[in-house]
């Protein structure tokens, strides 16, 4: 959640409703309408409860009027002393044509979560390795509680004592708890198994994020596995809205069969159920993950029937990392359907498991 610090005499002002505008130069919060944040003062630390962004209006700070002011930003007799009060906080860098954000926002009196409708939406795909790269894993995650959902793949849930980890790797048998741990006061978790109960894949949403569905479909089936690796398959999913658009995002981990990436009857017929799972929603839609398949299939190819696949159209070459030293480079992919506003698509170059992570921006 993002933070505004105010100068402590300002606190009270604001809790008790006569504080309601607050003027913001170099914004590197990203502030928008529809943002909650916490109240921070700025001497002491201490939150003192949450607010939400309702307008926001950027003019050149030599652009203020006197309709601008209100009873607790008192006009300064010039404008060079406007420019004055904000060289104090701001530094020298504070020029007349420096953007200034009003931005005007109420209390939230409620104990409860206030749900927000945002307006963008950022994700990340990522297949955790089951935790074998952990620590900088978790480090990862740390920096980018800004995403509003991580769509997870390869997550072990309370596995202790129930499984054996891989022979080649350190699995983290608690990755589920382990990541809680990390994202928990900001993120709402979903696990979704499809191995037993301990292992399959989690979706992280921020919890100012309403889920108005959350849900699996099973899209391979093999409950009794010979073989690491051959046990049935889920895609997670959940449904959101997006500047007031309904939006279905789904989290997948495709069949894995030890034989390459290439097609076979089992990931034709997987990627069958997935389209046609797709293809019976109305939402908006956005399909994530480790699909275990290779660009020139056939099973890719039903999945992007009727989608924009995101690799192909931004000349993606790779998505994985140095942990992986085979010659196929591919296995992850972004779908989204023809509505979705893209605004950002890339892969990062984080080392924290042997698949990068996919980070899609839309509006």
């Amino acid at each position: 959640m993002k933070t505004l610090k105010f100068e402590s005499h300002f606190i009270p002002q604001i809790l008790s409703g006569t504080k309601t505008t607050t003027w913001r130069l170099f914004d590197d919060k990203d502030l928008k309408a529809g943002d909650v944040f916490e109240i921070i003062d700025k001497e002491s630390g201490e939150s003192f409860g949450r607010a939400v962004i309702n307008t926001v209006r950027e003019i050149e700070l030599q652009n203020v009027q006197d309709t601008d002011y209100d009873n607790t930003h008192d006009k300064p007799a010039t404008t060079e002393e406007l420019y004055e009060s904000y060289r104090k906080y701001y530094g020298l860098q504070v020029r007349p044509e420096s953007i200034l954000k009003i931005v005007e926002f109420s209390l939230v009196k409620s104990e409860e979560y206030v749900y927000i409708q945002p307006l963008t939406m950022k994700l990340i795909s990522l297949n955790t390795w089951a935790g074998a790269v952990l620590e900088p894993l978790l480090k990862f995650l740390e920096n980018h509680k800004d995403i509003d959902v991580f769509c997870l793949q390869e997550i072990y849930h309370d596995a202790e004592g129930k499984t054996e980890k891989h022979a080649l790797r350190n699995d983290e048998l608690n990755l589920y708890r382990r990541i809680e741990e990390v994202l928990g006061e900001t993120h709402n978790g979903y696990f979704r198994p499809c191995k037993d109960d301990f292992y399959g894949q989690a979706m992280f949403v921020k919890k100012d994020v309403r889920v108005e569905e959350e849900g699996d479909l099973f899209i391979f089936q093999n409950p009794n596995p010979e073989g690491r690796g051959l046990h049935s398959r889920n895609m997670q999913y959940i449904r959101v809205s997006v500047a007031g658009k309904p939006t279905l995002i789904g989290n997948v981990h495709g069949l894995w069969n030890g034989q390459g990436k290439g097609d076979s009857p089992d990931r034709l017929e997987q990627s069958r159920r997935i389209q046609k799972f797709v293809s019976n929603r109305n939402e908006q839609k956005i399909i994530l993950g480790d699909f275990n398949l290779s660009p020139d299939t056939e099973s890719l190819s039903i999945v992007e029937k009727g989608m924009r696949n995101l690799i192909k159209e931004f000349g993606i070459t790779s998505t994985r990392t140095s942990f992986y030293d085979k010659e196929n480079k591919f296995a992850d992919y972004a779908f989204v359907s023809p509505e979705v506003e893209v605004l950002d698509f890339k892969v990062l170059p984080d080392e924290v498991s042997d698949h990068a992570a996919l980070y899609l921006e839309i509006q």
